[in-house]
């Protein structure tokens, strides 16, 4: 867990955060450097962060219910 945490809910809710900070960073440099944009960053920085999220969530969820709990193939499921 993220900074030695030990409680899951909160190592998630640890990694959420840091997750959705970095792609807001992200996302409001696009826009210094992009302007025309109309997308406002937090938005996109959330929504990049909540699919983000729910995908890993439930790509967890698959490989522990077909008994692949072997962290090295999560791994290899994340790369795009």
């Amino acid at each position: 867990m993220p900074f030695g945490i030990d409680d899951p809910v909160i190592g998630y809710a640890t990694f959420a955060v840091i997750k959705l900070g970095g792609y807001n960073l992200a996302a409001f440099y696009l826009k210094y450097r992009y302007p025309k944009s109309t997308i406002h960053p937090v938005f996109s920085g959330l929504t990049r962060t909540v699919l983000g999220m729910v995908f890993g969530a439930l790509l967890l969820l698959v490989i522990n219910s077909i008994n692949l709990a072997a962290l090295s193939i999560f791994y290899l499921l994340l790369v795009p």
